[in-house]
């Protein structure tokens, strides 16, 4: 019975991990993309000049915009994008956050510990409704994009954390129950 459970457990540790792997990818995948005509302007030379004062930042870095490019957007241009420096540290940190949750839940989920786990994923949809909430409430990023993979994914890979800390516990648990019905 003891096998089993320890079976059962690493399969499901199996799972998580490769949630948590998910999870990391999410950062990087779009979140919005380019609308076909839009996408075809950025491709433009000449188009967005207001842009040349950004050497390192070219237009078509805009077709797909993800939590990392956002990231990136802020640190590197978020003094002329806000009013105020603390306004930009707020920034980077939100869109931090979810990189550093995920990491952390692969983290979890290497030791073994759903508990941890599981508040860790409540904290990365937190973090990610923020993000959206954010989106809306500013506008972003306006009728020239579309809903990217990430948009979609975050929230199957947050279902399959809880599921795998779930998974975790009940495993944990029976094998717990197992070693101390052996009398081992």
């Amino acid at each position: 019975m003891k096998e089993t459970w320890t079976k059962r457990l690493g399969t499901a540790r199996l799972f998580t991990v490769i949630a948590a792997l998910l999870a990391i990818v999410c950062y990087f995948l779009p979140m919005y993309s380019a609308t076909k005509d839009f996408a075809d302007s950025l491709n433009t030379a000449g188009m967005f000049t207001e842009l040349t004062d950004y050497d390192d930042m070219q237009p078509s870095e805009l077709k797909h915009l993800s939590m990392f490019t956002y990231e990136k957007i802020y640190s590197r241009y978020g003094d002329n994008l806000f009013s105020s420096h603390t306004d930009v540290v707020v920034y980077i940190a939100i869109y931090l956050l979810p990189a550093a949750l995920a990491l952390l839940a692969l983290l979890w989920a290497f030791v073994k510990k759903p508990i941890l786990l599981l508040l860790n994923t409540i904290l990365l949809g937190g973090t990610y409704w923020l993000i959206l909430y954010d989106h809306s409430y500013r506008g972003l990023p306006g009728s020239l994009y579309v809903r990217g993979a990430a948009w979609y994914a975050y929230y199957a890979v947050i279902a399959l954390l809880a599921i795998g800390a779930i998974w975790m516990k009940v495993c944990r648990s029976g094998l717990k129950r197992a070693v101390k019905k052996e009398g081992v």
